[in-house]
């Protein structure tokens, strides 16, 4: 049973599912006409799902964004399009969602890999039709080869299996080994309705401006102005969006700051800046790396001294990290360079300074790789929340520090 079960691993994919395009018809760029043969598009999109904190494939359609997210799914990105519609020939194949047998995700599996009653045995449930693609590249036409690979779970995780389905385009081989990826399979072929574009590949990787200035909520929602060494809780997220028709990137910023008990002083804020200018005659056309960061601390009070003591350093920088240290993508860890799960070694990231007489805390994202570093003043030691746009002594953020971003260019 342990070796039928090894096998079904070797060839599973992450679930792939698909969105109707308006309209239903489209011209797809790139691509042979077949006679007689008018392809019905679909939009496939990647998420990273609340069950395995890692990305997880669907379709638009599935369900609105603001449910998903909602549900804890987070960070959606653009994979590819494929036909709702069969393609003339031997050589296309449908794909199907089969739910796993001991985890609430789903795989991926065409119907040449595997018959429905193997699936069946396997354990594998609730088949459900996605898109159609093709077993092998055509010789006709520009095509992307779609891989999945085994996440980096442990051996004996139910939810262990090739739950990342990505095409050739959006990361190199190499980074998904450094991410904790292992045991690549290719499993089909899907239109590259990009192809041409002078930043093929992984795209050609840009350095944003960081954010070197202080930003302060004077939004306060509840409470007093005072979090009075109680925390504050912290929670901020940046958005990376194209904007200007392709000349520029801009980060859309969110900050909640929240008194950790009563009366819940609780304070938020939203700022937008200019990050990136293209060169003159460039336009983006789409952003292909991460596109949205965050971070979440339990602000120490002011004056703090930094350190994580005691015989549990994990345990302390998981308490810091307000729980969610488990819950870290392996690419987080690997763009500081650590190896996945390490939170004694993301501990050491964290550090304190002074600013302006209060106490800044630099602290890494917790979610995406857009974003490398937070640095923040929580608690202040007097009044925290502002009243106005002068940020002295009060709760901020002092700066945003970015990971290198890669981009496509418009022909």
């Amino acid at each position: 049973m342990k070796k039928i079960f090894f096998c079904l691993l070797v060839v599973f994919g992450k679930m792939v599912v698909y969105s109707q395009i308006s309209g239903g018809m489209m011209n797809v760029q790139n691509q042979p006409v077949l006679p007689g043969f008018q392809p019905d598009m679909v939009n496939v999109v990647r998420w990273i799902s609340p069950v395995t904190r890692d990305f997880e494939t669907l379709r638009e359609d599935l369900h609105p964004d603001d449910k998903l997210t909602s549900w804890g799914y987070k960070t959606k990105v653009f994979q590819f399009k494929a036909y709702a519609n069969r393609p003339p020939g031997s050589n296309a194949t449908a794909v199907y969602r089969w739910v796993m047998p001991h985890c609430a995700a789903s795989i991926l599996i065409a119907e040449h890999e595997h018959s429905d009653a193997q699936m069946q045995a396997w354990g594998y449930k609730d088949k459900q039709f996605m898109f159609y693609a093709y077993r092998t590249r055509p010789t006709l036409g520009n095509y992307l080869e779609v891989n999945r690979w085994i996440n980096a779970k442990p051996a004996g995780d139910p939810c262990r299996d090739f739950t990342l389905t990505v095409t050739e385009k959006e990361y190199t081989d190499q980074q998904l080994i450094s991410y904790g990826y292992t045991q690549k399979i290719t499993q089909f072929y899907v239109l590259d309705v990009d192809a041409g574009s002078p930043a093929s590949g992984d795209g050609q990787t840009v350095t944003l401006q960081d954010i070197d200035e202080w930003l302060c909520p004077n939004n306060l929602t509840r409470g007093d102005r005072e979090f009075d060494g109680h925390g504050p809780r912290i929670k901020t997220e940046v958005r990376l969006r194209v904007a200007g028709g392709g000349t520029a990137l801009y980060a859309d910023i969110t900050f909640w700051a929240q008194e950790t008990q009563h009366d819940w002083s609780t304070a938020e804020g939203r700022w937008t800046r200019k990050v990136y200018d293209a060169p003159y005659g460039k336009k983006i056309r789409r952003v292909v790396s991460d596109q949205a960061s965050r971070t979440q601390f339990i602000s120490p009070p002011g004056g703090w001294q930094f350190g994580f003591p005691g015989h549990d350093v994990s345990g302390a920088v998981n308490a810091f990290l307000d729980g969610v240290g488990g819950g870290i993508a392996n690419a987080v860890f690997a763009l500081h360079g650590l190896p996945a799960g390490d939170l004694t070694a993301l501990g050491r990231l964290v550090s304190a300074s002074v600013n302006s007489g209060n106490t800044a805390v630099r602290v890494p994202a917790t979610e995406g790789t857009l974003v490398k570093f937070f640095t923040i003043v929580g608690d202040t030691g007097g009044p925290d929340i502002s009243h106005d746009d002068n940020c002295n002594d009060d709760t901020r953020i002092v700066r945003i520090e970015f990971a290198p971003v890669r981009v496509e260019w418009e022909n």
